[in-house]
């Protein structure tokens, strides 16, 4: 595209990125100061406009390392960061009319247009008092950590047919969605393929990689060309020494992101009107392969859900008897409610056969919110009654058999025949 058809492109369509690319781009080897220039203003556009992720990817792919780059970022979180506007309402980036110009013949003054057009961006941007859009794990990062952020992001190309994360690997990687769809997928032990879900951009994906290096519970494929940006837990930890706050606010962020995901899709947290009581007193577990969670006969450890793994629940009829397998629980399943709502001690244990990991909500945790959601306790109570049934179901006939002395038997024998 030559340079007068570069200026009509971006008067046409003055917010469009794509021809303020190909400007800087044209620029990149005769010019490089502007070519620069360009893409920094290009990027300025980007954040006014609410678009994160075209202004990380140029930021990180045109702009040299340094004091630019750093600033650049740091006006990305005082817009999209702890510091954005979050009062006001979501509204979309205005649409503006395209730019009448004349174009002069000379190349230097064709150049010297086409620079006073890139820089014209004030108007083009999100009004005054609008709330800017909140970008997953980058919503509440503070100034630094989120520019460290930004900077150990790395960038994952995906092509239909991609499947960048695999079930059974152990990889402690989190993902941004920036664009495209990925489709979830499990493998099921008849061989066949179940489809969990679909998932469009912008989304978090595989963040329970990094509370526990347990093997992935299902595929991540892309269904179209898509851009993903990848953090791993080893770059996190680097980060962690000069940011050791960034550590500890990503596994926040993290856990919050979890439970609301919990609130929104268990049956027992769905609807609750104080989920910030909740998610200040549940406790993220990490439980390691073939641990009990507790004992049969403990006093009452509170209340746990399942947010990745699988869960076993045993019991004894009496001591030195044969274990029975009550129920197997999967991620959204609660237990321990009943020892929780009565005080007494557990009456069945909890295995984690391949590890998991869990929220706790210790009993003089939930003790200290009860009043606040009665609606809560009225659920676990319910759930209680069903679960006690399920006990009762599974341990009377074992009683029963051991009530029934010889000659009774050799009668039911004899009936028999």
């Amino acid at each position: 595209m030559s340079l007068p058809e570069i200026i009509q492109a971006i008067a046409a369509n003055p917010v469009a990125l794509q021809p303020r690319a190909r400007l800087a781009i044209s620029l990149q080897s005769v010019d490089p100061e502007k070519a620069t220039e360009v893409w920094s203003e290009t990027i300025r556009l980007a954040i006014s406009r609410g678009q994160f992720f075209p202004a990380l990817f140029l930021c990180r792919n045109h702009i040299p390392e340094g004091v630019l780059q750093m600033q650049l970022l740091k006006e990305m979180a005082g817009r999209f960061g702890a510091k954005r506007p979050k009062e006001g309402h979501l509204v979309p980036p205005p649409i503006p009319s395209p730019r009448a110009v004349n174009l002069p013949e000379s190349p230097e003054e064709q150049l010297e247009l086409a620079m006073m057009l890139v820089k014209q961006i004030d108007g083009l941007g999100l009004p005054e008092g609008a709330a800017f859009p909140e970008v997953p794990v980058f919503g509440d990062l503070p100034d630094m950590p989120f520019v460290a952020m930004g900077l150990a992001l790395r960038e994952v190309i995906l092509q239909p047919g991609t499947t960048f994360i695999k079930q059974g690997d152990v990889v402690q990687a989190l993902y941004l969605l920036a664009n495209g769809r990925v489709q979830v997928t499990q493998n099921q032990p008849n061989d066949e393929v179940r489809e969990l879900a679909v998932v469009e951009a912008p989304a978090v994906i595989g963040e329970m990689s990094l509370l526990s290096a347990l093997p992935r519970r299902a595929n991540v494929t892309a269904i179209e060309p898509s851009l993903a940006w990848q953090i791993d837990a080893k770059a996190i930890n680097e980060l962690g020494r000069e940011h050791p706050e960034l550590v500890e606010h990503l596994l926040l962020l993290v856990k919050r992101r979890l439970l609301n995901n919990l609130f929104q899709n268990s049956e027992l947290f769905r609807g609750m009107e104080e989920p910030e009581a909740l998610l200040s007193s549940f406790y993220v577990k990490t439980v390691e392969s073939g641990e009990e969670v507790f004992k049969q006969g403990e006093d009452a450890p509170g209340l746990f859900v399942i947010l990745h793994g699988e869960a076993e629940v045993w019991t004894q009829a009496k001591p030195n008897t044969t274990r029975t397998r009550v129920a197997t629980l999967n991620e959204g399943d609660a237990f321990g409610e009943m020892s929780l709502l009565t005080g007494e001690r557990t009456n069945a244990a909890v295995w984690m056969v391949d590890g998991g990991v869990l929220l706790h909500l210790p009993t003089e945790a939930y003790q200290a919110i009860r009043n606040l959601m009665p609606q809560l306790e009225s659920d676990l109570a319910e759930m209680m009654f069903v679960r006690r049934g399920e006990l009762q179901a599974i341990a009377s006939p074992a009683v029963g058999f051991e009530e029934i002395d010889d000659s009774l038997m050799e009668e039911i024998q004899i009936e028999e025949e």
